[in-house]
């Protein structure tokens, strides 16, 4: 996945430095996080500056997408660099866990073609209440 990155910034005439290479790292540990994470774990590589133009870089580029999850603003690798998954978001403790199920892959792709449409991408947040809070909450 490394390699698939920097070739891409490679083709885009642009240098693979070590602030892009750290918050790509970053990136890869993390599947869904705030910019405020990103600036905040590498800072010690790069400036807030540099992260805040790493990461508009990487946007223009597809390397990352903005994704609303729990009523967050978050960002993540897009599929090119990441398998293709969803989110299931707690609203009351904000933790969100990917998931990823090949019946609703083939059920979009149906009700798409169905339609006459062509799917180009989609994104799926389910917003509710996580097992350990449910666990917590009387009932």
């Amino acid at each position: 996945m490394k390699a698939k990155f920097k070739q891409q910034l490679r083709e885009a005439g642009l240098k693979v430095t070590g602030p892009r290479l750290e918050v790509f790292g970053f990136l890869q540990k993390h599947d869904l996080t705030t910019v405020s994470s990103v600036i905040r774990e590498c800072a010690a590589g790069a400036d807030r500056a540099s992260v805040y133009r790493t990461l508009a870089l990487f946007r223009k580029l597809g390397i990352i997408h903005d994704v609303v999850a729990g009523g967050k603003r978050m960002i993540e690798l897009t599929d090119r660099f990441a398998s293709h998954h969803h989110h299931l978001s707690c609203l009351e403790c904000g933790r969100s866990e990917t998931v990823s199920d090949q019946a609703l892959e083939s059920d979009l792709d149906r009700i798409s073609k169905k339609n006459g449409f062509r799917q180009v991408s989609h994104q799926i947040d389910i917003s509710g209440i996580c097992a350990r809070c449910q666990d917590r909450s009387p009932r």
